[in-house]
């Protein structure tokens, strides 16, 4: 059996993969670790982007939470639980929003 290394582009190790049979052509490496993660790769196929309508309902609701005292990341954990996205995923959205006007944009 042999490991595969997959590093990713900052050079950072994210995953050793034990593969049944040594790699020919990397189909074996990929295979072998489309096996092993079926579960994660399956949930990171039902990703969607989030349109500008969306982004707008999650800024005009921060606004809502920020007056009534919630931090940037109470905010957007709220605000995930009811659109159903990561609270990372909102909280990127007030970050890019809030740097946006310094950016001239």
């Amino acid at each position: 059996m042999d490991f595969v290394r997959i590093v990713d582009l900052t050079g950072w190790l994210r995953w050793d993969v034990l593969a049944a049979d040594p790699p020919v052509g990397g189909d074996t490496a990929v295979n072998a670790f489309q096996t092993q993660h079926d579960r994660l790769l399956t949930g990171a196929s039902r990703f969607t982007r989030m349109d500008d309508r969306t982004h707008a309902r999650i800024v005009r609701r921060a606004r809502r939470y920020a007056k009534l005292g919630f931090t940037l990341t109470q905010a957007a954990g709220r605000i995930a639980l009811t659109l159903g996205r990561s609270r990372e995923a909102v909280r990127l959205v007030l970050l890019r929003h809030e740097a946006a006007p310094r950016l001239g944009v």
